[in-house]
């Protein structure tokens, strides 16, 4: 069974890996997400596991304002640094 961890946790968690691979560009953006992240593990104080966290994230949330296919879609971490890379020098 996997385990489960307090929900601020998961969120930060969610955002590190997820809303910063993909709005990289969009600092206003991720600012929001942010926000809203933070009011839902306000709100929401237990725990939960990873995968609950990503089903809520896809069907129930609105936090993140994307398409759903993209808010699906991995990015991997080696796309990140490429991002990143020409992030910096544009």
């Amino acid at each position: 069974m996997k385990k489960e961890y307090p929900v601020q946790q998961v969120a930060n968690w969610f955002f590190g890996n997820y809303c910063t691979r993909k709005c990289l560009e969009n600092e206003e953006q991720l600012f929001e997400c942010r926000r809203k992240l933070e009011e839902f593990s306000e709100k929401h104080s237990g725990t939960i596991r990873h995968g609950e966290f990503l089903e809520l994230m896809q069907d129930g949330l609105t936090i993140c304002i994307l398409p759903q296919d993209q808010r699906t879609k991995s990015i991997s971490y080696k796309e990140f640094v490429q991002k990143q890379g020409s992030r910096r020098r544009g």
